[in-house]
């Protein structure tokens, strides 16, 4: 449903008062900007949900990251990324397949088998983890995250785990540049101001700048937007994202900061689109109390989220296209 709200948003530059049509429905936000006043009304124009329905704005399935290289063969290892080693960052995200076997949505492995995606991402029988498969166990009732658009499931079977740190300091994240990983498409060639999404799901990541704090349909959530003038591994979110992962690197460390949610567009990303995370922070209590209350009946492998960057490129003939 569309309707008009009154939002009222405060930035580094001073508070404003706005009536916009907001799709669904996201009510009063809150913004800590950094300088990006001037995009206010692209922003708020539409937000959509990247995997299959309507949640912060219009939904739909998330993609891999595509990247403003507009490369899709780049960024698809850990190797890949030279500043430190994010191989464990890689192999704890998970790709959640849909009944045929394809890539649908992404999810990050928590540890004692269990796994965090975005609420709205629908779950079939399994996820693929460092390219093996692990089934859902459904003894173990998916749980969403207060109302936030998060959700907790677990997996059964056996896997090498690596283990994954939660960002839990709210309030620091404005400024701070994130890894992004996700399983979603690439690019389907150039448009104005950007790319269009294609169909070839793959695992890659990119990078970018958390701009703001927002608080929209029950929702803590961290904003960034794509600027093409940011360099190559500037990344966004695209089909088959959702649920992916936002890292941030703190005091020699990797965090994970953010679950991607939801995308300003559907079916491109062009310059100043915004993309929404949310807020690992505001839940981290919520998510460690629940991961550690029952003992791990096994070793689990990490799952990655998928974050969107919208760097385009194939990783496997069954994933190709939905």
């Amino acid at each position: 449903m569309i309707r008009t709200t009154s939002l009222r948003i405060q930035g580094r530059k001073g508070e404003f008062e706005k009536d916009r049509n907001f799709l669904a429905t996201a009510a009063s936000v809150v913004m800590d900007m950094k300088s990006f006043s001037s995009r206010f009304s692209s922003f708020f124009r539409k937000c959509m949900c990247i995997s299959g329905a309507f949640f912060l704005l219009v939904a739909i399935h998330s993609e891999a990251v595509i990247l403003n290289s507009g490369d899709d063969n780049t960024n698809t290892t850990a190797a890949s990324y030279t500043s430190s080693d994010i191989s464990s960052l890689w192999n704890s995200v998970a790709s959640v397949l849909d009944s045929s076997g394809n890539y649908s949505a992404s999810a990050v492995y928590l540890g004692n088998g269990y796994f965090i995606t975005a609420n709205h991402v629908g779950l079939s029988t399994t996820v693929e983890l460092a390219g093996t498969d692990y089934a859902i166990d459904y003894s173990y009732t998916p749980l969403q995250i207060g109302t936030a658009d998060l959700k907790i499931f677990r997996v059964s079977g056996t896997a090498a785990a690596t283990s994954i740190l939660l960002d839990t300091t709210s309030g620091n994240d404005v400024g701070k540049t994130g890894l992004i990983i996700g399983f979603g498409v690439g690019n389907n060639g150039a448009t104005t101001g950007g790319y269009l999404w294609g169909s070839n799901y793959d695992q890659r990541w990119g990078t970018n700048t958390v701009e703001a704090l927002t608080i929209a349909s029950g929702t803590t959530c961290l904003m960034t937007y794509f600027d093409t003038s940011a360099g190559s591994n500037e990344a966004a979110l695209t089909l088959g994202d959702s649920g992916g992962a936002l890292f941030e690197y703190v005091g020699g460390k990797w965090y994970l900061s953010g679950i991607a949610i939801g995308v300003e567009e559907s079916g491109q990303s062009v310059d100043g689109d915004y993309n929404c995370y949310a807020q690992v922070a505001a839940y981290a209590s919520v998510i460690s109390s629940q991961v550690s209350a029952v003992p791990e009946p096994t070793t689990y492998a990490l799952m990655t989220m998928g974050a969107g960057l919208i760097l385009l490129a194939v990783r496997k003939q069954r994933r190709n296209s939905r």
